[in-house]
């Protein structure tokens, strides 16, 4: 299964997916995208505005903790919102595992933040407004 078949997995599938790839038997931070076996690439170095109003970049989490990204396109649809809820639902079970949960989203950081606080997100969105780390990360064809 591909990046763009999961996009279109259950809330819980989604979920139970993010945690088998992101936490690999030794439970060591994880820096590839996909499952062992289906040609796993390194998550792209990324330094994106936040919802929180910080900018993130992948090297504040390197050798400390794994990372949950989801993709999502933006929150303007409810499939978007639906699956960004799941994940926030389910923050208590990434947490026992010291990882952070961020959220990727086509879209500028303050509609990321407005986005977050209408729909009690609490974990950061990463404001991806062009579709640039998305398509780095080959979870999104549109080259616009």
């Amino acid at each position: 299964m591909g990046p763009k078949d999961r996009l279109h997995a259950t809330d819980t599938e989604r979920i139970d997916q993010a945690m088998f790839e992101s936490f690999p038997a030794s439970d060591s931070p994880a820096w590839t995208l996909g499952s062992p076996g289906e040609g796993v690439e390194e998550i792209p170095d990324f330094r994106l505005p936040a919802s929180t109003g910080q900018t993130l970049a992948k090297s504040a989490f390197i050798g400390k903790m794994p990372i949950v990204l989801i993709f999502v396109s933006d929150l303007s649809t409810d499939e978007s919102v639906a699956t960004l809820t799941a994940f926030n639902d389910a923050l208590a079970q990434f947490g026992h595992r010291v990882s952070q949960v961020l959220g990727v989203a086509r879209m500028t950081a303050r509609l990321a933040r407005e986005a977050a606080e209408r729909h009690s997100i609490n974990f950061p969105i990463l404001a991806d407004a062009s579709g640039e780390f998305a398509r780095s990360c080959a979870v999104a064809d549109d080259p616009h």
